[in-house]
C-alpha cells in the first residue's frame, strides 16, 4: 500500500514493462498524461497503449535496455487533446536477483513548459543582446 501510494505520487508518467512489452504497473501521472484509466494499460502491450500501434515500434528503445542493460533516454512530440506538448521519455533496466533485466521502468516527463520557458528566455536574451550593440 504505500509503495504504491508514492508510486501514485509522482506526477510525472511511470509503468513497468515486463520483457513481453506488457505493461504490469502504471501510475497515475501516466493516466493523467494519456487521459485513460489505469485498467486501459495493465496486461497491454506497451507499443499498443503507448504509441497506438498493432506491431512493435521499429525504434524501440526498451529492446536495448532489456538486451544491454543500461537506461535510455529522448525526446518526443505528441499531439494529445490539448495541443503539441514535448515529452522527456528515460527507460530505466530492472534486474532480478541473478542481475539480468527482466522489466524495465518506462518513465515520462512532459517538459511541454519547460521548453516554451527556454524559448522566452532565449529570445529575451537576443534582444538584449540587440539592444546592447
Amino acid at each position: 500500500f504505500k509503495l504504491q501510494a508514492i508510486f501514485d505520487a509522482i506526477t510525472d508518467g511511470i509503468c513497468l514493462i515486463d520483457k513481453n512489452f506488457i505493461v504490469q504497473e502504471i501510475n497515475r501521472g501516466m493516466t493523467g498524461y494519456l487521459g485513460v484509466s489505469p485498467l486501459d494499460f495493465i496486461g497491454r502491450r506497451c507499443y499498443s497503449v503507448l504509441a497506438g500501434r498493432e506491431i512493435m515500434c521499429k525504434d524501440c528503445r526498451a529492446i536495448y535496455t532489456f538486451y544491454r542493460g543500461d537506461p535510455v533516454s529522448y525526446s518526443v512530440s505528441k499531439e494529445l487533446n490539448d495541443g503539441y506538448h514535448e515529452f522527456e521519455i528515460s527507460i530505466f533496466p530492472v534486474r532480478s536477483e541473478k542481475g539480468g533485466v527482466e522489466q524495465v521502468v518506462y518513465y515520462i516527463k512532459d517538459i511541454t513548459e519547460k521548453k516554451r520557458m527556454e524559448g522566452k528566455t532565449e529570445e529575451y536574451m537576443k534582444r538584449l543582446t540587440e539592444l546592447g550593440k
